[in-house]
């Protein structure tokens, strides 16, 4: 659903965090508050959208758009995941197959060929976009972002926005590089983050 037509874009240079943003970093912005023991490098969860945005900026940076982070995530492979075969995807991901319920630390899993961590699973990603299964018969061929959730929205109308990657409760399916979901912008979950995105200068 929401996955097609195929097209291609073209992306201006951009750098993307290695890992998911974690509770130990995201705890910058508020600090003096006691953390669990072994959560520091957990990626941080139950956090909205505007609430990633929101941090994003603080730290110079923003959140990647859906077309850089499908780009990230394979690499631009045609394979369904990082790696050739859901065999192999153990080996990358906590998903629903080895991670037992949990959210892992990130960055315990191995890197995609462009040395990201946690593409697929452990947490799901917010991107910048807004949601909309048809946006890709209509994309911009450079930098595509839809803002506007197939026109301008109306008085009121808030669009749900775009969520990648799966997650430690997700099967296979769900962590495939070009698999799609939305949410709610004020929804949270606690298997539900983001990484950072930046233009390279």
């Amino acid at each position: 659903c929401g996955e097609s037509p195929r097209h291609a874009c073209e992306l201006s240079a951009f750098r993307l965090q290695r890992t998911q943003v974690t509770n130990e970093l995201f705890s910058l912005i508020r600090p003096g508050r006691d953390m669990p023991q072994g959560e520091a490098k957990k990626p941080v969860a139950g956090v909205t959208w505007a609430q990633a945005s929101l941090f994003a900026l603080w730290m110079g940076c923003r959140l990647p758009t859906e077309a850089e982070w499908e780009y990230s995530c394979g690499a631009g492979s045609g394979s369904e995941w990082c790696c050739e075969s859901e065999q192999q995807l153990s080996g990358y991901a906590w998903y629903s197959a080895n991670a037992h319920d949990q959210v892992r630390s990130a960055g315990t899993r191995e890197p995609n060929s462009l040395g990201l961590c946690d593409m697929h699973g452990n947490v799901w990603e917010w991107c910048q976009d807004d949601y909309d299964q048809d946006f890709y018969g209509r994309a911009q061929p450079v930098n595509p972002l839809n803002l506007h959730h197939g026109g301008p929205p109306s008085a009121g109308e808030r669009p749900d926005k775009a969520v990648r990657g799966g997650s430690m409760n997700a099967l296979s399916e769900m962590c495939r590089t070009r698999y799609r979901i939305h949410e709610p912008a004020d929804f949270s979950a606690a298997d539900l983050g983001f990484r950072l995105a930046r233009d390279e200068c």
